[in-house]
């Protein structure tokens, strides 16, 4: 099974020949999977880690590959328009300028200014994406969705609530949440209290973990991770057909305007 699972089989079964357990090779390496499994599986056997870790790719990592994917060549088309822009802005209308009027030039410039405005505020998104990233609704649901599938995974073995936060609270990329959960549980907090106070928790998660405590939570965080993995990838979808709709509305421009430039010189002498 190792042979056929892992492409590196021989260092595995060479360790594994050593004395060191396929989990602690496995939890060995770097990567939020690995963090994962380092994380689950003091607690879960590795068949539970694996499912517990499909169900986060399922929930979170597929949205996000299926999405870049559909973005890429809009993407690519969007800055290719904006070279465009740029090529004609300050070389081709300039050489042509005896046959070109102004308006030209007007256009062009404004549609420079556009596109780089737009490029300079998603350079911008991007360099200080730490101070907004985690207020970002979606990217709520997703931290939210990742601590629920966590937590379900915990649950599943019987373990007492306040213990699988203590576990959750060492996993850095959902600790905004289940950090201070468990250390306002140490202060007496109620648990349904310290999730409203907690900014970055999707508010949707509140009243379904509020009636799995009084029936079976296990059960609800499943119904929220269904609900929530549906919502994001409708969400996800819409922000994709946003992007594309912009970067192939932009190259229909172009082509409109370069059309209408390079038909400027044959009507003027047309008009002699």
């Amino acid at each position: 099974m190792i042979e056929i699972s892992f492409k590196e089989h021989e260092k595995i079964i060479n360790a594994l020949h050593q004395g060191i357990p396929l989990i602690h090779i496995l939890s060995s390496q770097k990567g939020k999977t690995f963090e994962t499994i380092h994380l689950l599986s003091k607690h879960l056997s590795l068949k539970e880690t694996l499912q517990a870790l499909h169900t986060l790719s399922q929930a979170t990592s597929k949205l996000f590959s299926n999405f870049f994917k559909e973005c890429i060549y809009p993407v690519f088309m969007f800055l290719f328009s904006y070279g465009m822009v740029l090529f004609f802005s300050h070389i081709l209308l300039p050489a042509m300028k005896e046959y070109t009027d102004a308006n030209s030039f007007v256009i062009m410039y404004i549609l420079e200014i556009i596109y780089s405005t737009i490029l300079f505020v998603l350079i911008l998104l991007l360099i200080f994406r730490k101070f907004f990233w985690t207020k970002l609704e979606l990217i709520k649901k997703i931290t939210t969705i990742r601590f629920a599938i966590l937590l379900d995974s915990l649950l599943t073995i019987s373990l007492p609530t306040s213990q699988a936060l203590e576990i959750l609270s060492q996993y850095q990329s959902i600790q905004q949440i289940s950090l201070p959960l468990f250390e306002n549980l140490q202060k007496g907090k109620t648990i349904l209290e310290i999730l409203r106070s907690i900014p970055t928790l999707d508010t949707s998660f509140i009243p379904l973990f509020q009636i799995g405590l009084e029936t079976n939570t296990s059960k609800l965080l499943k119904i929220y991770i269904s609900k929530t993995s549906f919502t994001l990838s409708k969400e996800i979808k819409r922000i994709s057909i946003a992007i594309q709709i912009m970067a192939y509305s932009s190259v229909g421009l172009m082509v409109l305007l370069v059309y209408q430039i390079m038909l400027m010189p044959l009507n003027m002498l047309n008009s002699m």
